[in-house]
């Protein structure tokens, strides 16, 4: 049971909310890669940016496992850091249908933290890595 109502929350917040609970740690490069894989996965499956950033399968975005822990995390954020500007300025492109993606990538994971590579990513084209993701795309 979460305490916050997700169906409530704004878009842009959802989708800030994303890009800030995935990467606010990594480089512009790698905030504007999450964002690749917001937008281009919502284009390949014909969702909206908020349907992308809430999609599930496969575990798209970590940060939604727990929405109560997500907004927690963010609630702690310094919101004038330049990070979070970053995150805010790629929300803001994307929410307004301004956002022109640098890469094909619509999947990526960080891995540091599995311990052993899912499944998925044998279906799927390397693009590269940038900070601590390695960003993959879909094959068609």
């Amino acid at each position: 049971m979460y305490f916050i109502n997700l169906p409530q929350l704004s878009d842009l917040l959802v989708i800030v909310l994303t890009i800030s609970g995935e990467g606010i740690g990594e480089p512009w490069e790698g905030k504007v890669g999450i964002a690749d894989s917001i937008y281009n996965y919502a284009q390949d499956h014909h969702l909206t940016i908020r349907q992308s950033c809430l999609a599930r399968k496969p575990d798209r975005y970590s940060c939604w496992g727990n929405p109560d822990k997500l907004i927690a995390k963010t609630a702690s954020f310094e919101t004038t850091t330049s990070a979070w500007r970053d995150c805010m300025v790629i929300a803001r492109w994307l929410n307004d249908g301004a956002y022109k993606p640098a890469s094909t990538a619509t999947h990526y994971l960080n891995p540091k933290l599995v311990k052993r590579m899912p499944a998925w990513t044998k279906k799927m084209r390397l693009i590269g890595d940038v900070g601590n993701h390695r960003f993959y795309a879909e094959t068609k």
